[in-house]
C-alpha cells in the first residue's frame, strides 16, 4: 500500500498527475521550454473506466509513467490534531491510536498520513492535519491507474495541490486566500509563505452561485470571512491581501466584484496564464484544479493543449502535486 502522501522525492523519467473528480479522470503533465517556462498540458476522461484512459496513455506513449495521483474531495477526512508526545517513530502508531473514535469506520481499514499545522501562539502543544481515508477508496484509485499501465507512486489530496497554486501567486508573501468551488462543495484555504495555514470544507458551491444570485455570493463571502477571522485570532497573522478563486464554470455571474466589496480585499479568478505562463496563452475551458494542474470540471471539449500524440519530449517535467511542499512524515 503507498503510504497516502510521501514527500516527492525526484525520480528518473517524467511522472504526470492523474486527479480524479466526480465527472471522470484528468490526466495532467508539465513541460519546461528551453526557457524555462512551464507549460500545461492535461485532458479529461470521462467515467472511471481502465479502457479509454489506457488507450490514450498509449496513444501518448505513456504507458509505464510514474503517476501522482490527487484523490477527489469527500474521499477522505482531514483532521486536526495535537501531537502526540512520543518519538517520531511512534508517531503513526500514536495517531492511528487517537483518532479511532474520530472516524465511523474500523482503524485496521484506515490508510493514515500527517503533516505539520503551523504552530499557533496561543498554544503551547505543535499540532497536526491528520488525513485518513478508508483503504479501499486508495487502492480504488491505485488500482485504477496500475491497471491502465501507469506506476503509482504517490496519493495526494486537493489542499496541498491547491496550496501550490496558491503560493505561485506574489501575493503569497503577505497571505492568500484561495477559494476552490465544485458543483454542491467547496474548499478555502489560507496560505502564507508556503505554508498552508488553514483548509475549511463548505457546504456551497459553484451550482448554488448559479442559483442563488446575491444571496449565495453573500453567503460565501460570510464564509470567506468567518475563515479569516479564525486565522486571525488564532495565528494572529497580517491581513491578507488576496482572496482568490479559482476559475469558475461558464456562465455564472461575476462575483469578484461583490466579494471585494463585501470583504474589502482584492478579489480576482486565478489565472493559469499568470501562474504557469503558458505559450501561447489559453484559457481553460472549465474550472480549475483540486488536482493541480489538472481541474477537476475541465471539458474534454475545446481542449488548449491536449497531451501529445506520441512521446519525443524527453525532457517533459509532469505536474508534481505537492512540488515545494511542507515536510511530511
Amino acid at each position: 500500500m503507498l503510504p497516502l502522501l510521501d514527500r516527492f522525492r525526484a525520480r528518473s523519467g517524467s511522472p504526470l498527475a492523474l486527479g480524479f473528480t466526480t465527472d471522470g479522470v484528468v490526466i495532467a503533465r508539465m513541460e519546461t521550454a528551453a526557457d524555462g517556462h512551464p507549460h500545461l498540458c492535461a485532458e479529461a476522461l470521462p467515467g472511471e473506466r481502465v479502457e479509454p484512459l489506457a488507450e490514450r496513455l498509449r496513444s501518448c506513449g505513456l504507458e509505464g509513467a510514474t503517476a501522482h495521483l490527487v484523490m477527489p474531495l469527500g474521499s477522505y477526512e482531514r483532521l486536526l490534531l495535537d501531537q502526540p508526545p512520543v518519538p517520531p517513530a511512534e508517531l503513526r502508531a500514536a495517531l492511528r491510536w487517537r483518532i479511532r473514535e474520530l472516524i465511523d469506520f474500523h482503524i485496521d481499514d484506515a490508510v493514515i498520513d500527517h503533516f505539520p499545522a503551523p504552530r499557533r501562539p496561543d498554544l503551547a502543544q505543535q499540532q497536526l492535519y491528520v488525513i485518513v481515508a478508508r483503504r479501499r477508496q486508495v487502492e480504488r484509485y491505485t488500482g485504477l491507474a496500475s491497471d491502465a499501465g501507469l506506476q503509482p507512486s504517490r496519493v495526494d489530496i486537493p489542499e496541498l495541490a491547491l496550496r501550490n497554486l496558491a503560493c505561485r501567486l506574489p501575493e503569497t508573501a503577505t497571505g492568500v486566500a484561495l477559494v476552490h468551488l465544485e458543483a454542491d462543495r467547496g474548499l478555502i484555504l489560507l496560505c502564507r509563505d508556503h505554508c498552508l495555514y488553514l483548509a475549511r470544507n463548505i457546504d456551497l458551491g459553484s451550482e448554488h452561485l448559479a442559483a442563488g444570485g446575491t444571496a449565495a455570493t453573500e453567503r460565501l463571502a460570510l464564509e470567506i470571512q468567518r475563515t479569516l477571522d479564525y486565522y486571525d485570532r488564532h495565528f494572529r497573522q497580517p491581513p491578507v491581501a488576496l482572496v482568490a478563486l479559482t476559475p469558475l464554470p461558464d456562465g455564472l455571474p461575476p462575483v469578484t466584484e461583490e466579494l471585494a466589496g463585501l470583504l474589502g480585499i482584492d478579489s480576482r479568478i486565478l489565472d493559469l496564464n499568470q501562474l504557469l505562463d503558458p505559450r501561447p496563452p489559453y484559457r481553460w475551458p472549465g474550472p480549475v484544479p483540486a488536482a493541480w494542474p489538472s481541474p477537476p470540471y475541465c471539458r474534454t471539449a475545446p481542449d488548449p493543449r491536449p497531451l501529445p500524440s506520441r512521446p519525443g519530449r524527453e525532457r517533459a517535467r509532469a505536474a508534481h502535486p505537492s512540488e515545494d511542499r511542507q515536510q511530511l512524515e
